[in-house]
């Protein structure tokens, strides 16, 4: 009976470690370190938005008044992506909100953003490859 408590016990613990487990996220081959972490949420990898953002060279800015987030392309004349444009505009009922920063699935940001995006589940690593900006 002991070794069965013991047993139901590393299981317990064991799975609180999994969750746990930072993510790591590396935006066009550099490591990006973000306070707080990119979480799993739902079997889904969301990243702090501003972080992400400007790590795929956009502009981010927050409207408090309207709840959205603007990711506007640096130098201007460029586009973001697929967009067809030089901003996209993101509410705030679209992501996680986690200790008061906003947080975007990560394949919606980069498809958005016309980057590619790829997970690896074992390695907890989530790579994010940009565009090329068009002119």
């Amino acid at each position: 009976m002991r070794h069965l408590a013991a047993s139901i016990a590393v299981l317990i613990f064991a799975g609180v470690a999994l969750a746990d487990e930072p993510v790591k996220l590396i935006v066009n081959g550099g490591t990006i370190k973000s306070d707080p972490a990119p979480i799993i949420r739902d079997g889904h990898v969301y990243v702090p938005l501003r972080v992400a953002g400007e790590a795929v060279g956009a502009e981010v800015t927050y409207d408090a008044e309207l709840k959205i987030v603007k990711l506007c392309a640096r130098p201007p004349n460029y586009t973001l992506g697929n967009l067809g444009g030089a901003c996209m505009i993101i509410d705030q009922s679209e992501g996680l909100t986690v200790k008061g920063r906003l947080f975007l699935g990560v394949r919606k940001l980069a498809e958005s953003l016309g980057s590619k995006v790829k997970w690896d589940n074992q390695a907890k690593t989530v790579t994010i490859t940009s565009a090329a900006p068009a002119l």
